[in-house]
């Protein structure tokens, strides 16, 4: 068996979702389409500044396709601010997602808890009972190899 760790923070007044996760990272950016970014930036390798860069949009087919090249990064950050008003921001293994309601937050992010294998409306009830507090889920997946240890 192995495990995937859902770790997340719930920042309840300013409506945004704090993962601490590379495998999210990769769940969000493959769930985008390029038709739904209203705004794309990336992060400066020598200043850090998000620098905007919609030109890249133009013949990309993926977001995943633009921050990294099989496993090398090509940025460490990028900000991506979708039609709908989600704001969606990464540096290197943390992502940041804010909505202009809880309502819109949740429901943008449902997709990411059904990915990891959890309900979304009990997460829905676990957050908001414990806002601006880490939580972490775990789902166990069987695996084929009888010598993984997780």
């Amino acid at each position: 068996m192995f495990r995937t760790i859902l770790d997340l923070r719930y920042y309840s007044k300013s409506n945004a979702f704090g993962f601490t996760s590379e495998v999210i990272q990769d769940i969000i950016i493959n769930n985008i389409a390029i038709s739904e970014i209203a705004k794309f930036s990336v992060q400066d390798a020598e200043t850090y500044e998000l620098l905007p860069s919609d030109h890249l949009l133009e013949n990309a087919t993926s977001i995943l396709g633009i921050v990294r090249e099989e496993d090398n990064n090509l940025y460490w950050g990028y900000s991506i601010d979708l039609k709908d008003g989600i704001k969606i921001k990464t540096d290197l293994n943390f992502t940041n997602i804010t909505a202009p309601s809880r309502e819109l937050l949740f429901e943008y992010c449902a997709f990411i808890f059904t990915r990891c294998g959890q309900d979304p409306e009990e997460c829905l009830n676990l957050i908001t009972k414990n806002p601006d507090q880490e939580i972490s889920l775990t789902e166990i997946i069987e695996t084929e190899d009888p010598e993984c240890p997780f």
